[in-house]
C-alpha cells in the first residue's frame, strides 16, 4: 500500500474517533448544512464518503433545494448534506453515476463547455513538460511554475499554439454525455464557465463572455435553465461576483472550506469541503466532514 494513503488513514480514523465523541454533537444542523465536492475520485472514495454520510443521518439535497433553502432561511430539521462534482470528468460515469442513481442522491455537476468539445482541459497542455521545452522560447511566461497565475489573454494565446501540437486521450465527458446525464432527476448541470479561466486573471470583456456564453451554450444544450456556477480553482472577486449577477445565475460556488450557514452565507460565497481522487477510506470521510482541514490548521 502506498504510504502516503496508509498515513492520511490512520490519521483519518483518529480524527473521526475524535470527531464521534467530541464534535458530532456540536453541529448545528439546524442552521449549517455539509457542502462536499469531488473531481474525479475513485469508485470507492466516492461510495466510502456518501455511504458514511448516509449511515449518519444525513439528507442529501440538490442545488436547488439549496437554493429556496437559503432564500426563505428556512431552518433545516435533520442533518443535510450537498454534493457537487467539478469539470465532468469521464470517470463519473462509472464511479459516481450507478451509485447515485441507484441510491437516488441528487449531485450537481459544473462543466466548462470548451473541455466538453476538446475532451481535456487546458492545463494538460501547460503542464506537459515536452511541450514547455519546445515552446518556452517563444513563449517565455511558460517558464511560470504555476501557469494559473497567467492572464486570460496571455493563456488564450498560447493555447491556440498549443491545443493542435499534440492529441490527449478525452478525460471530460462530451455534449451528449451531459444531455444524457441531465434528463436524470438526480442530476442538475451547472456551469464552470467556457474555457475554465481563473476569473479574477479574466478582463471585463472577457470574464462577461466567460460567464454568460457557457450559460447560454449549456441552456441551449440542454433545452433547461442553468443557474448555479462553480468559479474554477475557486478564484473570485467582486468583479466576478457582480458579473455572475448581470448573467442571470442565481448562486455560486467557492472552494473555501467550512461548513455552509444558511443563515450567514451569501449566495455567491458558497464553501465546500474538497474530497481529493485517491485516498484511503478514512481521510476521505475526515475530509468530507472538514475534520482534515480543522486538522491542517491546527
Amino acid at each position: 500500500m502506498n504510504i502516503r494513503i496508509l498515513l492520511g488513514d490512520i490519521v483519518g480514523y483518529f480524527l473521526l474517533l475524535y470527531w464521534k465523541i467530541f464534535e458530532k454533537r456540536k453541529f448545528n444542523f439546524k442552521m449549517q448544512l455539509l457542502s462536499v465536492y469531488f473531481h474525479n475520485p475513485q469508485k470507492k472514495v466516492f461510495e466510502h464518503a456518501v455511504n458514511f454520510l448516509h449511515h449518519n443521518g444525513y439528507r442529501f439535497i440538490s442545488t436547488e433545494e439549496l437554493y429556496l433553502i437559503i432564500n426563505s432561511k428556512t431552518k433545516l430539521n435533520t442533518k443535510t448534506a450537498l454534493i457537487t462534482l467539478d469539470d465532468a470528468w469521464i470517470g463519473n460515469l462509472t464511479n459516481v453515476i450507478p451509485f447515485i442513481e441507484q441510491h437516488r442522491i441528487p449531485i450537481t455537476i459544473f462543466t466548462a463547455t470548451n473541455p466538453l468539445k476538446d475532451g481535456v482541459l487546458w492545463l494538460n497542455y501547460f503542464r506537459d513538460k515536452t511541450l514547455l521545452h519546445q515552446y518556452e522560447t517563444i513563449f517565455p511566461e511558460l517558464k511560470l511554475s504555476n501557469p494559473k497565475k497567467l492572464s486570460t489573454a496571455c493563456r488564450n494565446e498560447i493555447w491556440k499554439t498549443l491545443r493542435g501540437k499534440k492529441k490527449y486521450t478525452r478525460e471530460i465527458m462530451t455534449e451528449e454525455n451531459i444531455q444524457g446525464l441531465s434528463k436524470s432527476k438526480y442530476i442538475t448541470i451547472g456551469s464552470h464557465t467556457v474555457s475554465h479561466p481563473i476569473l479574477p486573471n479574466c478582463e471585463e470583456k472577457e470574464l462577461r463572455y466567460e460567464l454568460s456564453e457557457s450559460k447560454q451554450k449549456l441552456q441551449e444544450m440542454l433545452h433547461s435553465v442553468v443557474n448555479s456556477l462553480a468559479y474554477p480553482n475557486g478564484d473570485y472577486n467582486d468583479d466576478v461576483i457582480e458579473e455572475c449577477k448581470r448573467a442571470g445565475y442565481i448562486m455560486a460556488f467557492t472552494t473555501e472550506q467550512r461548513l455552509l450557514d444558511i443563515e450567514k452565507d451569501s449566495l455567491y460565497k458558497l464553501p465546500r469541503y474538497s474530497v481529493p481522487n485517491e485516498f484511503g477510506k478514512y481521510e476521505s470521510i475526515a475530509r468530507a466532514l472538514g475534520l482534515w482541514n480543522k486538522f491542517l490548521s491546527l
